[in-house]
């Protein structure tokens, strides 16, 4: 939201033949700066759910199964019945969700 804001001061700030690359530079760090916070906060909440699954002995020996595509079981969570095992799935992600 405030990354438009920001590149008018960057613009602003370069000398009229640098600008063009002072805009590249802005928006190519920009871009490397949120894909590299999504990769690094993905490794951190799949490495954080897998040490909560395995806290959980009961649902522990399904761990290899919800870490190989998480998103995907948070909408299988929301079809299970009520009961231990969705509980502890569900206090697994919130506690993982918190590291992050």
């Amino acid at each position: 939201m405030l990354f438009t804001a920001m590149l008018f001061g960057v613009m602003s700030a370069a000398k009229e033949k640098d600008v063009a690359f002072a805009v590249s530079i802005f928006a190519f760090a920009r871009s490397f700066g949120q894909t590299a916070g999504v990769a690094i906060r993905g490794v951190i909440f799949q490495n954080e759910l897998s040490k909560k699954i395995k806290s959980y002995p009961s649902i522990a020996a399904n761990a290899a199964i919800v870490l190989s595509n998480s998103s995907a079981f948070a909408e299988t969570l929301r079809s299970m019945d009520e009961g231990v095992d969705k509980t502890s799935y569900m206090q697994s992600f919130a506690d993982a969700l918190k590291v992050v």
